[in-house]
Parts: structure tokens; C-alpha cells; sequence
């Protein structure tokens, strides 16, 4: 199922992922990832999702990169918390 990430700013991000539950977790993972400030679109047209995910993070939680184990680096923009969930969300270890 094909779910498209678009910011505020107009930047898109897609990816598939296999169920209907697998689309929700990662809903449910990415609003929280996000600071109260942050919106993002969200969309998925096989499950009828159109809508705008508000974060529930709060502000002033700061972000501590070294808690996480990630090759890549990790910055506080949209996108790259988009493909930070999606790594950890595919990649993950039971």
C-alpha cells in the first residue's frame, strides 16, 4: 500500500508497505515522532486516508541523536524522521 508523506513545505516522500496494519502503525509512530508544532500530509488512497497528521511530541523535547542507532546521521527535519521511522519500522527486530 503506497503512503505518501508531503510537509508543509511542499516535499513528498512515498513508500510501500505490505498491510492495512503496517500503514497504521506507522501513522501512530510517525505523529508521534513529531513535535505539537509539526503537520505533515498524509495520504493513502487504497485505505482512503487524505488527511493532516498534527505531532504530538512536545516542543521543547530535545532530541538526542546518540540514542539512536542510526548509520546515517539524524537531523529534526520532517524528512529524514520520515526515513528514520521507515528504516526502523521495516528493520525491526522481534
Amino acid at each position: 500500500m503506497k503512503v505518501t508523506i508531503t510537509s508543509m513545505a511542499g516535499n513528498s516522500s512515498t513508500m510501500s508497505l505490505p498491510t492495512k496494519k503496517d500503514v497504521f502503525d506507522f501513522i501512530g509512530l510517525y505523529k508521534s515522532a513529531l513535535k505539537k508544532n509539526q503537520r505533515v500530509k498524509i495520504t493513502c488512497d487504497i485505505l482512503g486516508i487524505d488527511g493532516y497528521l498534527q505531532g504530538t511530541k512536545p516542543i521543547r523535547d530535545k532530541f538526542n541523536p546518540s540514542k539512536i542507532n542510526n548509520r546515517c546521521g539524524f537531523s529534526s527535519s520532517g524528512r529524514t524522521i520520515f526515513f528514520y521511522l521507515f528504516y526502523k519500522f521495516t528493520h525491526h527486530t522481534s
